[in-house]
């Protein structure tokens, strides 16, 4: 009778662990960053491939990169790594773009017609094996654009709102309490704990120079995440000198 007992334990046990093996193959790890490259071709010359490199040397393989020129486009087709990605462009318009790139398997890709004084849309791909639906957005610039921000935001929560896992990455252009927030509280801030700048006018050279009179240090650069059976592993801000805003990039494990 023992040893049935423990054969029976053993046997339970094991289907266990097949179960939870098969569920660990079957989750989908991304590792993503969004960058606002910023689309300064003069300075471009030298900091777009410092960019790339540093996209690359980070094993990304999910990229939201915001104020992409047709230069910086070039450079990324021209390259021997990122050429092969799946692309997704946003509108071009007033010289740069915002795009998603991706070394997954996607099962849809598109873009959000938003309205919009600066011809700005929302790229978007949703993958094939864990079904997560990625929305690059650089939402209007101006700093009183915050009625346009939020019929950007209502438009892309519209256009998704059948999606059970999804991500709205990128420049969403309103700091930390302003009233865009409040479209977005069913979403998990990666970033809101530790509330590190990305639009750093204090120490960030280039902000101080592309900045509006009298603005300060703002958190812009986010990742809202909406999605019951996801796990963030990690999340990252990296102060480099290569645009007027900080990368940010995250570590997701999806079921």
């Amino acid at each position: 009778m023992r040893f049935f007992l423990t054969s029976k334990l053993t046997l339970a046990l094991l289907i266990l662990v097949t179960l939870f093996l098969h569920e660990e193959a079957k989750a989908q790890v991304l590792k993503i960053l969004s960058y606002n490259v910023y689309f300064d071709d003069v300075t471009g010359k030298t900091r777009y491939p410092e960019i790339i490199k540093f996209i690359k040397q980070g094993g990304y393989n999910l990229i939201a990169l915001q104020e992409c020129t047709p230069m910086f486009l070039s450079l990324l087709t021209r390259d021997s790594k990122l050429r092969y990605f799946t692309r997704q462009e946003g509108s071009l318009r007033h010289g740069y773009t915002n795009i998603l790139l991706t070394s997954l398997d996607t099962e849809q890709s598109g873009n959000i017609k938003l309205l919009s004084n600066m011809g700005r849309s929302a790229p978007f791909i949703t993958l094939t094996n864990s079904k997560a639906t990625i929305v690059n957005v650089h939402l209007e610039s101006g700093l009183f654009d915050s009625n346009i921000r939020e019929q950007q935001l209502t438009s892309i929560l519209d256009a998704t709102k059948d999606k059970s896992k999804l991500l709205i990455v990128g420049d969403m252009n309103f700091a930390d309490g302003e009233d865009e927030e409040q479209l977005l509280t069913a979403f998990n801030d990666l970033g809101v704990k530790v509330k590190h700048l990305t639009y750093d006018t204090e120490i960030n050279t280039l902000a101080q120079q592309t900045k509006f009179l009298f603005e300060g240090s703002k958190r812009l650069d986010r990742i809202f995440l909406q999605c019951k059976v996801c796990e963030v592993e990690q999340f990252n801000v990296q102060q480099l000198s290569h645009s007027d805003h900080w990368p940010v990039s995250a570590v997701i494990k999806i079921r």
